[in-house]
C-alpha cells in the first residue's frame, strides 16, 4: 500500500481539483445546483484541515505545531465558505474567506521553510523557543493579511470611486427591503380595529343605562 502520507497528499490535491472542476463547469454555463461551488471548496478545505490534524500526531513539537496551525486555518476557511453559501452577497464574508485563503498560502510557505528548507539548517524540534517563534510569526501573518486587505481595499476605493460601491450597497439594501415587505402577510391588516377610547366606552355605558 505504501506510505499513508502519500495518499494524504493525493486526497488533498484531488479535493482541490474537484473544486476547480466545479468552477470550470460553472464557467461553461452548465446548470449546477446553486451554491455547489462554495460547497466544493468548503469540502476541499475541510479535507485539508482534517488530514493536517491527523498528520500532527506522532511527530515532534515543531512539526505538530505547524500542522495544527495549518488545520486551524483550513477549517476556518471551510467555515467561511459555508457561511458565504447562505449569504453570497455579504462583503464581509468575502473579505474573511479571501483572507483565510491568503493566510493558508502564506503559512504553507513559512511551514515549508521551517520544516524542510534548503537554505538553512533544520530547526530543532524540541526547542520551545522555536515553537514560540513560529507561533508568533503565525500571529503576525494574520495581522499582515488583514492590513494587506485593508490597504488593497483603500486603493480600489480610490481607483474605482467610493460612490459606486456605496450605490451598489444601497441597491442591495433596497432589494432586500423590498423582498422583506413583499413577504409580509397583509391579510390581517384589513381586520385591524383600533382600540376603543375612554369617551366611546363612556357613551356605551350611558346608552346601556338608558
Amino acid at each position: 500500500m505504501g506510505r499513508p502520507e502519500n495518499y494524504t497528499y493525493c486526497t488533498i490535491y484531488s479535493s482541490f481539483m474537484l473544486a476547480a472542476l466545479v468552477n470550470i463547469l460553472a464557467g461553461l454555463r452548465i446548470v449546477l445546483p446553486e451554491g455547489i461551488d462554495f460547497l466544493a471548496h468548503a469540502v476541499a478545505f475541510a479535507n485539508l484541515g482534517v488530514l493536517a490534524r491527523a498528520q500532527a500526531w506522532g511527530h515532534l513539537h515543531l512539526t505538530v505545531a505547524t500542522r495544527l496551525l495549518t488545520s486551524y486555518v483550513a477549517m476556518f476557511a471551510a467555515f467561511a465558505l459555508v457561511m458565504e453559501l447562505y449569504r453570497p452577497q455579504s462583503h464581509i464574508l468575502k473579505f474573511i474567506r479571501t483572507g483565510a485563503v491568503m493566510l493558508q498560502g502564506v503559512w504553507f510557505l513559512q511551514a515549508g521553510l521551517v520544516l524542510d528548507s534548503s537554505f538553512s539548517e533544520r530547526w530543532i524540534e524540541e526547542d520551545h523557543t522555536n515553537l514560540m517563534f513560529i507561533t508568533i510569526a503565525f500571529s503576525w501573518d494574520m495581522c499582515g493579511v488583514v492590513l494587506f486587505q485593508i490597504f488593497f481595499a483603500a486603493i480600489m476605493e480610490k481607483l474605482c470611486g467610493g460612490s459606486k460601491v456605496e450605490d451598489h450597497r444601497q441597491r442591495l439594501r433596497t432589494t432586500e427591503g423590498a423582498r422583506t415587505i413583499k413577504d409580509v402577510n397583509m391579510n390581517g391588516v384589513d381586520e385591524y380595529k383600533p382600540l376603543q377610547t375612554l369617551e366611546s366606552l363612556e357613551s356605551e355605558v350611558v346608552l346601556d343605562a338608558q
